[in-house]
């Protein structure tokens, strides 16, 4: 019987061995798909923002410059649609090279194009708040900036708004509510590396 036992038991050993090769290797498949989805998306991300930022840029005119939210703080931001999206200005960082369309309306569809205005905010009213995904190219890098950078919005009317970087602020995802508080300019959120917190980075107004 013993001697009948061993080459099966060599046998199994064998069957679990290649099964361990084979998940290993699916394993380095699927691992390899991700990183390879990953920069195509940053990829992709990056080249997107240069190509509609110049298309932003050469729509932004001071012909007729209305700066009327001066006397109305109230008054709707100038919106163009590009491409079949409503853009309101372009965002820059100087110390990070970026420089981003903002989009109008923040949805999931528009955020994985470019960072979006978060709901009806808006710098008029001096309380202005702007969310990206954390790819690299949109706002990934927010958390390297160092505090007093210099962040730059320009309206679709060439107005133009200057901020500091005052603070970083990390949150859980559920706090959702917690950025539209406090008495800061701008605020500029996404999510960290790991999904399981917001990153808010707090700006004041320098322009006045």
């Amino acid at each position: 019987m013993e001697k009948q036992e061993k080459p099966k038991k060599r046998k199994n050993r064998s069957k679990v061995f290649t099964w361990l090769i084979i998940i290993g290797a699916a394993c380095l498949c699927i691992a390899g798909a991700i990183t390879a989805s990953n920069f195509y998306t940053e990829f992709t991300a990056k080249k997107n923002a240069a190509e509609i930022s110049a298309k932003v840029e050469e729509q932004i005119s001071g012909d007729d410059k209305d700066n009327s939210y001066l006397i109305n703080p109230d008054v709707p931001m100038k919106v163009v649609w590009i491409d079949g999206v409503p853009y309101v200005g372009n965002l820059e960082i100087p110390s990070l090279d970026l420089k981003l369309p903002i989009i109008a309306d923040c949805t999931d569809r528009n955020l994985k194009i470019s960072p979006c205005r978060y709901e009806d905010t808006t710098p008029y009213r001096d309380h202005f708040i702007i969310a990206g995904h954390n790819y690299s190219a949109h706002f990934g890098r927010l958390v390297g900036a160092d505090y007093k950078s210099k962040v730059i919005f320009t309206d679709m009317d060439e107005n133009v708004f200057e901020y500091e970087i005052g603070d970083v602020e990390t949150m859980r995802p559920t706090e959702i509510e917690r950025m539209d508080t406090g008495s800061w300019s701008l605020t500029l959120f996404t999510c960290d590396y790991s999904g399981r917190a917001r990153v808010a980075v707090r700006c004041y107004a320098t322009d006045y």
